[in-house]
Parts: structure tokens; C-alpha cells; sequence
């Protein structure tokens, strides 16, 4: 029952916080004309505002997933009330510079949950993880409609400060979920304290035990009160227990590792620095990084990805409303692409394991976004305004589930590393692609040139995609 309740806090967590993300966006799009004429900022101020927006909650991410395994309740708690705070204090803005400021802190507050709900959910059963990914993963749908339709109901009674600093004490709602969370990512915050109350003959270092799943771990996450020190013979057991556990944990690594590994700390020695060193650089040379350059090639792959999907988001609505539609329209057009969302997250998530490869998708979704902008780009016929953007949705959304999961299985050893990487890339393109989208617009004075520079992108990952794939169609 208990492991029934975490699994559906953390996969809350992560649902709300995908909904926070994308529809603070949309609502900040919503919001655009009465912004323009309160504090006077551009197009380009918009795109930089939300690409801070975007680089705050995702860039922070390896420097989170490292906090958050010593820390975790207290780090999982600020983080949701930084979004909250963010987002009252972006209510307040008088200019174009303390509405960026505001806005990168409330995502940095989203950013912490959302990265951190992905790594508990890590320990989530194996055989469910892509639904668990999938249902987390429609917050961003959400997002799009739900958000944008409350803020602008709200700021036709408050106006949009009013509106804003209304949601934002909503978003409080993570607050309370981030404490009901129980975290399992105990390991490392208890070898930690092993390795300071310990002595030298049972701690071990975590570095030395990352990435190994030995049964018997439970043993390094003994402290010395669990030893009977009046006992002789029950001491000496349990430093052979030690021992044995230790050689099983070091089957998996190379020669030279183990030989590390064996050495004994000298006590005496006041600066261990060169061995870590020595140990950390190991590490480096036997991580998936180095060993599969297929993760590098599909890194790449992501910052291309993640230009076109934040742009694509934040313009959305501005250019729905320049092509004539109300705001309700614009809102409804968000809802349907929304709904295109949902069905490519869940059904990636629940059918991802009966495609054969997972590349051969991806190329598969990037043509079908490539057609589908073209039509959307050059053509103005209000059906196809409806349309296209469903179908762009559905892609953008399909291929975002199948990014997390192709990563898992290239970096299965480094996972929580590459994760984190990839996160960090996510926050640099989503900074690059509003504020290009943004310029762009501005330069060109029309929204519509935004869209035609993600469709240049989305050609150049067409072609990128074709190549790539043969090294990692095995994924």
C-alpha cells in the first residue's frame, strides 16, 4: 500500500511540474498585449524572458540530481516554493529586466521538482516505467490548456497581475505533494554518513559503489552501532562479511579499477587529492560517455530537438492571435494541440516497447513535424490552423518521451548523469530557440517567420536523424 502511494506521489510530482512548466509559458503568451503595454518590452524581451524562463529549469539539473541525493525533502520543498515566489514576484514587474529575474526563479523552482520526481521515479517497478513517464509526462499537455484558460478568465476580472499572482499561489498546490513524498534515493546520503562515523575499515567511498547493484549494498549502510565491539569474534564476522561483500561489488569493474579499489587508505595522509583524482578520472574513462559515443551523437540530437520545441511553445498562441483568432480561439487551438499532446506522451509510453527500434520512430516523427510545418507555415486556411498544429503537437511530444527513454538505454550504467546532461542541453536550446524565435519575429515583425526558422531546424534534424541512425538503430 505504501509503495502504491509513493508511485502515485512521484508520478504527481512529476505531472505537476510539467504542468507548471509548459503553462506558465502559455499563459505568459496569453498575457502578451497587456505586458507590451504595461512595461513596455518587445517581442525579443519576451523570447529572452522565457528562455531564461527555460534555461533556469532545466540547466540547473546535474547540480540538483547531486543535491537532491543528500538532501532530498529539503531540496524537493524549495524548490517548489521558489516556483511559487517566482511567479508572485513576476506579478510585480515594472520591467523587462525584473520580469526575466522572476521568471528564471520560478523555473528554477519547477526545474528542481520536475528533475527530481524524474530520478525517484527511477526506482519506480521496471515493467511500468513507460506508462509512469507517460502519465508524469501529460502535465505538459495540460499545461497548454488548463493554465492559459484559467489565467485569462482570471485577468478579465484582475487583470493580469491579478491573474498572475492568482496562479501562482494555485502552483502552491506542489508544495504540499513534495512533502508527502518519501524519498528513495537513500543510498548515497547513507554511505555518506557511513564514511564519516565510520573508520577506515568499514567505509567505503561512494564513488567506489556507484553504479553497482550488489545484493548485499545493505552492508555499507551499516554504522558502527550495528557492530557489538564487546564481541571479538562477532567483529572480526562481520569485517569478513565486509570484505567478502566488497570483492562481489568489484566483479563488474576492469583490473585496473579493482586494483584501486584494493588499495588501503592511509590513515597517516593528510591530502588523499591525487588518488581521487586518479579514482574520479577511472570513472570517466569506464562512464558511457566514453565507452559509447552513441550517447554524444544523441545529445546532439536533443539540443536540436529542444530549439524547435520551446520555440514552437512559446509562439504558439502570438501567432495564432496575428492571424486573426481571439484569444478564446488561440486558447482553443492550445487545447487541441493539448489533447494531440496527451496521445503521443501515453501512447509513446505505453506502446514504446513494441516498436522495433526507437530511432526509426523518431525519423518517422520528424518527417511527419517537417510536412506538417510546411503546410502550417505557408499555408493560412483555418482549418489547416487547427490541424497542423495537432500534428505538430502529437510529434513534438512523441519524440520528447522517446529522447528520456532512448537515453536510458544507451547509458544504462550512468543513467542519472546522462539524464541530468540531457536536461542541462534541454535548458540551452530552450533558452536559444525563444530568444531566436523571439528576435526573428521582431526582426521580421511576424510570428510567422518564427515558425519558418523552427522549420529550417527541423530540416537540418531530418537529414541529422538519417545519418545517426544507423549507429544507434539498435535502440
Amino acid at each position: 500500500m505504501v509503495s502504491n502511494c509513493r508511485q502515485v506521489v512521484v508520478v504527481l510530482l512529476v505531472f505537476s511540474s510539467s504542468t507548471c512548466l509548459l503553462g506558465t509559458v502559455k499563459m505568459t503568451a496569453v498575457y502578451l498585449p497587456e505586458i507590451f503595454n504595461s512595461i513596455g518590452t518587445t517581442a525579443t524581451g519576451i523570447g529572452r524572458a522565457l528562455g531564461f524562463y527555460f534555461a533556469f529549469s532545466f540547466c540547473p539539473a546535474p547540480l540538483v540530481s547531486y543535491l537532491y541525493r543528500r538532501k532530498p525533502r529539503y531540496i524537493l520543498i524549495t524548490g517548489a516554493v521558489a516556483n511559487t515566489l517566482g511567479l508572485v514576484l513576476a506579478s510585480m514587474a515594472r520591467n523587462s529586466a525584473e520580469l526575466t529575474a522572476a521568471l528564471s526563479l520560478a523555473g528554477s523552482g519547477v526545474g528542481i521538482v520536475y528533475v527530481s520526481g524524474l530520478l525517484e521515479m527511477r526506482g519506480l517497478p521496471e515493467e511500468r516505467y513507460g506508462l509512469y513517464l507517460g502519465l508524469g509526462s501529460a502535465g505538459f499537455p495540460t499545461g497548454m490548456f488548463v493554465v492559459p484558460l484559467i489565467g485569462d478568465l482570471l485577468m478579465q476580472t484582475y487583470g493580469w497581475r491579478g491573474a498572475m499572482l492568482i496562479v501562482g499561489g494555485l502552483m502552491a498546490h506542489v508544495i504540499p505533494l513534495s512533502m508527502l513524498n518519501q524519498p528513495q534515493i537513500g543510498d548515497a546520503s547513507c554511505s555518506t554518513t557511513n564514511r564519516e562515523h565510520s573508520n577506515g575499515d568499514y567505509a567505503i567511498e561512494e564513488d567506489d559503489i556507484a553504479g553497482q547493484s550488489s545484493p548485499n549494498i545493505s552492508t555499507y549502510c551499516r554504522g558502527p552501532a550495528s557492530i557489538d565491539t564487546t564481541n571479538s569474534d562477532d567483529q572480526m564476522s562481520t569485517r569478513g562479511d565486509t570484505k567478502q561483500t566488497t570483492e562481489i561489488s568489484m566483479d563488474g569493474l576492469s583490473d585496473e579499477r579493482r586494483e584501486l579499489l584494493r588499495e588501503e587508505p592511509d590513515s597517516s595522509s593528510q591530502d588523499n587529492t591525487p588518488r581521487r583524482l586518479e579514482r574520479w578520472a577511472q570513472t570517466v574513462k569506464e562512464s558511457d560517455f566514453c565507452t559509447s559515443p552513441n550517447l554524444v551523437l544523441f545529445m546532439i540530437f536533443s539540443a536540436l530537438h529542444t530549439i524547435t520545441y520551446s520555440g514552437w511553445h512559446t509562439f504558439l498562441i502570438p501567432r495564432a492571435v496575428e492571424r486573426g483568432m481571439t484569444i478564446l480561439q488561440a486558447i482553443t487551438l492550445s487545447f487541441c494541440a493539448g489533447l494531440a499532446n496527451v496521445v503521443g506522451r501515453i501512447g509513446i509510453g505505453v506502446f514504446k516497447d513494441r516498436f522495433s527500434r526507437a530511432m526509426d520512430t523518431i525519423l518517422f516523427l520528424t518527417f511527419l513535424l517537417v510536412l506538417s510545418l510546411l503546410c502550417d507555415v505557408f499555408v493560412t486556411n483555418f482549418a489547416v490552423t487547427f490541424i497542423m498544429p495537432c500534428i505538430e503537437a502529437f510529434s513534438l511530444a512523441s519524440r520528447a518521451v522517446l529522447a528520456v527513454s532512448v537515453v536510458r538505454e544507451i547509458a544504462p550504467r550512468s543513467y542519472e548523469t546522462a539524464l541530468a546532461l540531457q536536461i542541462l542541453i534541454l535548458g540551452l536550446g530552450s533558452m536559444l530557440g525563444s530568444y531566436l524565435g523571439g528576435f526573428v519575429a521582431e526582426a521580421f515583425r511576424s510570428y510567422n517567420a518564427s515558425f519558418i526558422l523552427i522549420l529550417c531546424v527541423e530540416v537540418v534534424l531530418l537529414a541529422y536523424v538519417s545519418l545517426i541512425r544507423y549507429p544507434l538503430r539498435q535502440h
